[in-house]
């Protein structure tokens, strides 16, 4: 559904395609928007068919040609082009994150949904296909395309086996490439969900640690050693990641200015948001509209 704000923004819901999981091919005509700037709690998973394309995710982008997959992990702004091909097709793997509770019982299940839940800084989601093999994840991939595009009895069932396992070998190539080695106890990762789910709720407004800690209902020392060590960035630092990544969509999708702008995603000054901005983007907030609009005219990057 659209938003107040005009940007694509996927509802999330427990009868998301087969229980939880939807896989479509998605064709695209040579230098053009194959998928527009958008954000959803969706997990996504694009594996290239033929021909070349260009994915952005939060201000990066990346180049993918046959066999490349990239993973979009929930709220994170992404948009795809076509390249010069011909032809240019990849399949399209979409799992809701709620499915996740129903494999991951017990005390350990925000262990396990926490790497998908937000974005982490150097966490590697971008796989050539070469990559993609030696890391196990290519061959789950082509499990569930197989499995939807066989259609035999009870294939539903199948596919959520199928897209929990693909899941879980990015945990599992995460974990033994050292990115999630030092992941703390079930407990822990319990109160940084539940911080977490609070900051996506307020980062707009005028929030501060000391109000998180209050929450969760730790201790600031600890609260702030715990939440980097789980997030990759300290508690000031993902608000304005979520505020630049919100500030984005509006310079993409609205005519606010850019005052107006700093002022909803909750920068109390524009000067600062400008600098936060392009800390994070590369480039001012004008520019990066300019580039955008024009990229998104064009149909290319």
């Amino acid at each position: 559904m659209e938003n107040e704000s005009g940007y694509y923004e996927e509802p999330r819901t427990r009868k998301y395609g087969a229980w939880g999981c939807r896989i479509f091919y998605q064709e695209a005509f040579p230098k053009t928007v194959s998928a527009a700037a958008h954000t959803h709690d969706i997990l996504e998973l694009i594996r290239v068919e033929e021909g070349s394309f260009h994915a952005v995710v939060n201000g990066r982008e990346y180049y993918l040609e046959k066999g490349s997959e990239i993973l979009f992990c929930s709220r994170e702004i992404h948009r795809i082009y076509a390249g010069e091909c011909e032809k240019n097709g990849y399949y399209v793997i979409k799992i809701d994150p709620s499915v996740l509770y129903d494999y991951a019982l017990g005390d350990s299940n925000h262990k396990y949904i926490l790497p998908f839940a937000y974005h982490r800084e150097g966490r590697k989601c971008f796989f050539t296909r070469k990559e993609a093999l030696e890391a196990g994840i290519g061959q789950k991939t082509d499990a569930v395309i197989g499995e939807w595009k066989g259609g035999k009895y009870a294939s539903e069932l199948m596919l959520v086996s199928e897209c929990m396992g693909l899941l879980v070998s990015f945990l599992r190539y995460w974990n033994e490439s050292g990115e999630e080695s030092d992941a703390p106890d079930a407990d822990a990762c319990e109160l940084i969900y539940k911080a977490l789910e609070y900051i996506h709720k307020n980062f707009c407004n005028d929030i501060t640690a000391a109000d998180c800690c209050r929450y969760v209902g730790l201790s600031y020392s600890y609260f702030s050693r715990l939440f980097k060590k789980v997030v990759g960035k300290g508690f000031s630092e993902y608000v304005n990641y979520l505020r630049c990544s919100r500030a984005e969509k509006l310079l993409l999708t609205t005519g606010k200015s850019v005052s107006e702008i700093s002022a909803e995603c909750g920068f109390s000054d524009t000067g600062y948001f400008i600098q936060r901005f392009k800390k994070e983007r590369g480039v001012t907030p004008a520019c990066l509209r300019r580039r955008l609009c024009n990229a998104d005219t064009d149909g290319g990057l």
